[in-house]
């Protein structure tokens, strides 16, 4: 027998399947390979099954194609959340109700339901599996043209399936896209797609875009038909009706709205049995019903609706006392809004609130209502905050709130903002003008009566003062800032505004004497002249006070001098005199941190301070500082920028100084200066002794010293300085021997030696900083030969060459081109060229075209004709060709965010006016 003839009865004899006769029934070999692999298969698709059942339909995410509003910027009336995802939007609730798997479950497991739906997710894998398992396995043998039919029916009826699902999709995507151009006719609609997770990354948009489907619906004065169609979009998520004409009726089919969260019906009335039908929309959890004739009878229908948490019911008719008789409100409302009273006085009782986290009391309606709105809450666990009207006058008391955060003003009605305004983390900042420039008052509640024990959660209070009574703070241990308003607080001095009552005022300053828990107080625009202070200081507890726009004067102030464990001072908009500073200097030993007006700070003098580490004037970019002096400070690190017409300057022994600037030149001394991060003076100001203090900082990062008065001598500290980034010693007695002998540090990136006596000797040196972004070097005595080396600095994006002979004739008077332009040319981040007073060749209009990224370049002084500037305006239509700019000018056009720390106000060198310090001529030098 042949070989191949023993090779097709192995074959047929062996395997799952036995071929000896047609009517033998199927044998299984266990050990065979085969039933080994299907056995595998088929546990594998139990697992992806599983897999799938439990997962997969939990893992959908929200996808919005080209053109769609981005859902998470539409504010719910009364939602601190966005749309949420169909995980915990609630799914058809056959299933839905079946299954908790990473969702919030509304019902309790259904194991025949989950094994009905792992049976039908197994027999899809099987199913799956034998379509594609090898021909032998078959259960019956057939002829080929049969098994390749069977094989094309079933591909067919596949790809059949799978278009007439799409068909499906579509339609139902031109009848969403349908009702959308309706709907938004009279109102708002946002669609979305909600595909799995798994897929959603790679899924095109045309698929996507079946999916989409209209989740919210904004309609104002809407119909009957408007409603229907509206009520036919079975994933709506959020429904807003804004009065209209429809029947109120219709709103008793909300429940067939199974993903329905947020519903506002607002100016429309509603029946109590519709109340009723809304108990079954099973996730329905925020309901707005401003305007709307609800009393308290229809309060109970709407605590039967099981996820209820956040409730409006602004302009109703519901009651206070109604509203906290219904217990099961109680237990599930976290986020309440009502309106505050008309007129006449109202009492709200808010205890035994179990969920409640916020409640706001609006005032919609213009003018004020002086009379008490008195409110007392407590038992409520879980309350952080309460929004007020500062129109409405309250009387406030609160009792065991653990996690209660504060009052706040709010007076616009925008209801999205107040649900999610949690209070300040913070200190409040206390502003003497508003986002327009003009000044304003900041929003506080108005009360008359405030009354809080034990709430720990409590860090900071803000309240206006004018009329406060009883004022009462007691074991409250995590209060940290109290702010009392006074009249002018936020208001500038000459607001004719009238002040608080004088026995206000006093019996204010008595209650802050037994509060033992708020660290910092503020006082702004409070009248204090003519009250007794002496209260205040009894609280030992105080380390911060803030009196800005206070009126006081420094008779009343020195009231204060008892107050020893005061660390920061806020003085802002009071007026000072050298004499307060003075004063301040001596009678707070242990301040920190003094904050005061730039006005205020023409003269500025302390001494022998151990702790005094900041003094904060204005925004710190420019002062009218002319007379400053600190002496033996030893924790001083404030930054001093002072006036460009400053007299007197007196720096000694503050090794933490930050940074100083003196802009033009005056009466200096300057010694013990080791922790400068940036120096900018010059002239006189920089002696031989200035700069060796100045020198001695290793930490200085920026450095300028224009044309000074000191020695060559007077810089060799400066090699030992590691973080130099930027350094401009224009008019510097330095030379070749100095810079070749400088190992320049690799974090320099700007280095300015205008008027410097070198020559081409200190070029090899410069062309080892490859970092350099901006190098000047003008009015120095280099040669054309030699600048042509700067062409191997790639990263310049600016060059000084103002004053130099580039004209492109050698010594000998041979022309040699334009050597060192054309390789200029190759710079491919040269931004800023200053080639003023410079000799120029003929062809130069034509190298300058060839640079790739110039934007600005000064050819004043040049000799070249309109004529040729034109044809270099035509060549490089966005060259600006700048007059004024010079080399140093340019530097400050460059971005260099690694030298500017925005966390330091003030940590940035300012620019000096070289005119402040006029260049010395040679018999200067000499007698120097």
């Amino acid at each position: 027998m042949s070989s191949r003839r023993r090779r097709r009865r192995r074959s047929r004899s062996s395997g799952l399947f036995r071929w000896r006769r047609w009517k033998n029934p199927i044998r299984f070999d266990p050990s065979a390979s085969d039933y080994q692999k299907a056995a595998f298969e088929i546990a594998l698709a139990i697992t992806l099954a599983l897999l799938v059942i439990l997962n997969l339909p939990f893992q959908h995410v929200a996808v919005l194609t080209e053109g769609q509003y981005d859902a998470s910027t539409i504010e719910f009336p009364i939602n601190v959340s966005t749309l949420e995802p169909p995980s915990k939007a609630g799914w058809p609730f056959s299933f839905y109700s079946g299954h908790s798997f990473g969702a919030q479950s509304i019902g309790k497991w259904n194991l025949l339901k989950l094994a009905a739906d792992f049976l039908v997710g197994v027999a899809l894998m099987v199913a799956v599996g034998l379509y594609f398992w090898p021909r032998r396995q078959h259960l019956r043998r057939a002829k080929r043209w049969k098994r390749k039919a069977a094989y094309s029916v079933a591909t067919a009826a596949a790809a059949i399936a799978v278009f007439a699902y799409f068909a499906v999709l579509h339609a139902h995507y031109l009848s969403d896209q349908s009702a959308a151009k309706k709907l938004r006719e009279r109102g708002q609609v946002v669609q979305m797609a909600f595909l799995p997770k798994i897929i959603a990354p790679i899924t095109p948009d045309f698929l996507a875009r079946s999916r989409m489907r209209i989740v919210l619906a904004s309609l104002a004065k809407p119909d009957d038909d408007l409603l229907d169609l509206a009520l036919q979009q079975s994933e709506l998520r959020s429904l807003r009706l804004f009065s209209g004409t429809y029947d109120e009726a219709k709103l008793r089919r909300l429940p067939t709205l199974r993903y329905l969260q947020d519903l506002s019906v607002r100016k429309h009335g509603i029946a109590p049995e519709t109340l009723e039908t809304w108990a079954n929309c099973r996730i329905l959890s925020q309901i707005n019903l401003a305007d709307c004739p609800v009393s308290d009878d229809s309060l109970r229908p709407l605590s039967q609706i099981e996820r209820i948490s956040r409730l409006c019911l602004l302009g109703t008719d519901t009651t206070y006392g109604g509203i906290g008789d219904v217990k099961l409100l109680r237990r599930r409302i976290r986020e309440l809004i009502l309106e505050c009273p008309e007129y006449g006085s109202e009492i709200i009782q808010v205890s035994e609130w179990s969920n409640l986290r916020r409640i706001a009391l609006l005032r919609r309606k213009s003018g004020t209502n002086p009379d008490v709105l008195s409110m007392s809450v407590a038992d409520c666990p879980t309350l952080e905050s309460i929004m007020v009207s500062p129109r409405q006058r309250i009387s406030f008391s609160a009792r065991d709130l653990s996690v209660f955060r504060g009052v706040y003003a709010v007076d616009d009605v925008d209801l999205g903002q107040i649900v999610r305004f949690r209070g300040p983390s913070g200190p409040p900042e206390i502003t003497t003008a508003g986002s327009d420039g003009k000044p304003s008052r900041p929003l506080a509640p108005w009360v008359a009566n405030t009354s809080l024990f034990d709430c720990d959660g409590l860090e900071s209070l803000i309240l206006d003062a004018k009329s406060i009574g009883i004022f009462t703070i007691e074991k409250c241990k995590d209060l940290k800032y109290l702010v009392l308003l006074g009249s002018k607080a936020g208001l500038s001095r000459d607001a004719d505004v009238p002040p608080i009552d004088r026995d206000v005022r006093q019996k204010l300053l008595q209650s802050l004497a037994e509060f033992k828990d708020p660290e910092q107080v503020a006082l702004p625009g409070m009248k204090l002249d003519d009250v007794k202070l002496e209260p205040l200081t009894y609280n030992v507890n105080i380390k911060r006070l803030d009196l800005t726009g206070a009126q006081i004067d420094l008779a009343s102030m020195r009231t204060l001098e008892s107050m020893i464990g005061l660390q920061e001072l806020n003085l802002t908009d009071v007026p000072l005199t050298p004499k307060t500073f003075a004063w301040i200097n001596h009678a707070f030993a242990s301040l920190v941190r003094l904050t005061i007006s730039p006005e205020a700070a023409n003269a500025l003098a302390f001494s022998d301070h151990e702790h005094l580490a900041e003094i904060r004037i204005g925004d710190f970019q420019s002062t009218p500082t002319q007379i400053l002096g600190l002496v033996r400070l030893p924790r001083f690190r404030t930054p001093m920028l002072l006036s460009d017409q400053s007299r007197e300057v007196r720096i000694k022994d503050v090794p933490e100084l930050g940074g100083l600037g003196i802009p033009n030149q005056c009466e200096c001394e300057i010694s013990g200066v080791k922790g400068l991060q940036w120096f900018a003076s010059g002239g006189t100001n920089c002696d031989d002794a200035a700069v060796s203090e100045v020198l001695q900082a290793d930490q200085m990062k920026r450095l300028a010293i224009i044309r000074p008065v000191a020695a060559g001598d007077s810089f060799g500290d400066m090699k030992q300085m590691k973080l130099l980034r930027q350094v401009d010693i224009t008019g510097c007695p330095l030379g070749d021997e100095f810079l070749n002998s400088w190992d320049v540090p690799a974090s320099l990136n700007t280095l300015v030696l205008d008027e410097c006596p070198i020559s081409d000797a200190a070029i090899p040196n410069l062309l080892s900083c490859g970092q350099l972004q901006a190098l000047g070097l003008a009015k120095t005595n280099l040669s054309e030969s030699m600048l042509q080396a700067l062409g191997r600095l790639g990263r310049l994006k600016a060059l000084g060459l103002s004053g130099l002979d580039l004209d492109g004739i050698d010594e000998a008077g041979r022309p040699i081109g334009s050597p060192a332009l054309e390789s200029f040319a190759g710079l491919e981040e040269l931004r800023y060229l200053d080639l003023s007073e410079c000799q120029l060749p003929s062809n130069a209009i034509e190298v300058l075209a060839k640079y790739p990224a110039l934007r600005v370049v000064n050819l004043r002084g040049c000799g070249l004709s309109e004529e040729a500037l034109q044809s270099l305006r035509l060549a490089k239509p966005d060259l600006l060709l700048d007059d004024a700019l010079e080399s140093h000018d340019f530097l400050r056009l460059l971005h260099r965010p690694d030298d500017r720390d925005d966390s330091k106000p003030g940590y940035s060198m300012p620019d000096l006016d070289r005119s402040q310090f006029p260049a010395r001529d040679a018999a200067d030098r000499d007698d120097s």
